[in-house]
């Protein structure tokens, strides 16, 4: 409720003042309901419909002449609207909430006992284990006898399957202790704080004391530990650390903020990317070698490492010996355009050709194709190995159909570009796979020595 909830959180709710003195008074905590989806809410509007139907309706014609009078009266129509059958359930409301049945049940090695009508599990005391003991229960409670004594009691759980309610003191020794470490405690919170540093459990300390019931204090609490997964730890101390007069203003702070998750999105995406690229090399372009040797120039390299060309839909052939470094400067502008936020797969020729002739015979091609054209660029490495058979070079021409003009694709080959035709095969074919792929396309014929033959003598 707004005349309640001054300010809604997930982790520091704050109440009015009257509500917190009413808590206080009352001995009790409370919780704001959830934000958004107030799933808690139709429950109780229809509660007072019926209370207004039932009682108040039935007053509004009637006279009293005290207020006991009127007290009495509303008594009676509360006793009667419980004692109303209920056509849903077949019986009243006092019968639903009042009405006790029993059942027995026999402890069970967890020291719980099943009620078999919700299969949800009540604990008792642990030195009960393997005794048939007897569960008195009704809507609200769960009473457990042995011997005509009451060894637990419980809250019963409604409207929920298979729940465990477990009370401390049933446990052993030593699950109670594994309890104690894993619950929310004051000592808990502090504990956690400690580890990440002195100035955040200064911190936790402070919102801790800031409420009348350390309870309420909890979400908060939680929510400052939890950006130790999302920030690590030394940020976290960093930013408790700061005095107040020192820390940045809300407009900057929420600047900060925004820098920050957007930095943090980006490497996520960048690491969802390189993972499904499956890029054989670890390769960065920093680390590409570019001279008049290898025929490669460090202005031909900058012009592609924007990774311009994808959204232009141009291709990149790479052609050369073997050991030139082909494969290489394929996997850095491909690790170079995943980090620029474009979706890249890598295929090597051969595993390119098992994985077509698989999706054929298992029914995924359809698939595989629709992946493929999401892709912002492919790469396939090794061009030319082996010659292309019927069903590959149908389905490389339909790649490089739906891709044309609109996504890249980067080929390595050994074999000059003039070769290709011949490896494709069925020249109508090969005419419109190398029309597709040469008519936009940016040529490196790299040349030298193996770099896997120089770097060999470097050890040596």
């Amino acid at each position: 409720m707004r005349q309640v909830v001054t300010k809604a959180s997930r982790y520091e709710p704050l109440f009015t003042d009257v509500m917190e003195h009413w808590a206080l008074h009352y001995q009790t905590n409370m919780q704001a309901t959830r934000i958004v989806r107030p799933k808690d809410k139709p429950s109780v509007e229809g509660t007072v419909h019926i209370a207004y139907n039932q009682i108040y309706g039935r007053l509004r014609n009637e006279e009293f002449t005290s207020l006991n009078a009127l007290k009495c009266r509303v008594r009676e129509l509360l006793d009667n609207a419980n004692d109303r059958l209920m056509t849903d359930y077949g019986k009243s409301r006092r019968q639903r909430f009042i009405y006790k049945r029993e059942t027995t049940a026999t402890v069970k090695k967890n020291y719980h006992v099943m009620l078999g009508e919700d299969r949800c599990q009540y604990s008792v005391p642990h030195e009960y284990i393997g005794k048939l003991v007897k569960l008195v229960y009704d809507e609200a409670v769960v009473e457990v006898f042995l011997d005509f004594q009451r060894i637990a009691l419980h809250q019963r759980i409604v409207g929920r399957r298979g729940i465990y309610r477990t009370v401390e003191e049933h446990m052993p020794e030593a699950h109670r202790r594994h309890h104690q470490q894993q619950g929310w405690s004051e000592d808990d919170f502090t504990s956690k704080a400690a580890a990440i540093g002195p100035c955040t459990e200064e911190a936790v300390l402070r919102i801790l004391s800031s409420k009348a019931f350390v309870q309420q204090s909890f979400d908060a609490c939680l929510g400052i530990l939890r950006l130790q997964k999302k920030y690590g730890t030394s940020r976290l101390e960093a930013a408790t650390m700061r005095p107040v007069h020192e820390q940045p203003a809300a407009d900057t702070l929420l600047g900060q903020l925004v820098d920050a998750e957007q930095r943090f999105r980006k490497e996520q995406s960048t690491k969802r990317y390189l993972l499904q690229s499956k890029i054989r090399y670890p390769a960065i372009l920093e680390q590409v070698h570019c001279n008049a040797a290898r025929n490669l120039t460090r202005d031909q390299l900058l012009s592609l490492a924007d990774c311009n060309f994808i959204g232009r839909g141009e291709n990149i052939l790479i052609t050369g010996a073997t050991g030139c470094g082909k494969s290489y400067l394929a996997c850095a502008l491909g690790r170079q355009a995943c980090s620029l936020g474009y979706r890249t797969l890598y295929f090597g020729m051969n595993r390119f050709l098992e994985r077509i002739a698989q999706t054929k015979l298992d029914g995924t091609f359809v698939r595989v194709l629709n992946q493929i054209e999401r892709t912002h660029l492919i790469i396939l490495d090794d061009f030319g190995l082996q010659p292309l058979d019927a069903t590959t070079r149908i389905a490389l021409l339909q790649i490089l159909e739906d891709r044309y003009g609109k996504q890249a694709v980067m080929i390595t080959s050994q074999l000059p570009v003039a070769q290709w035709h011949d490896v494709i095969g069925e020249p109508t074919i090969a005419d419109g796979i190398m029309d597709r792929l040469v008519g936009n396309a940016h040529w490196l014929e790299l040349k030298g020595e193996s770099m896997r033959r120089r770097k060999l003598d470097k050890i040596v």
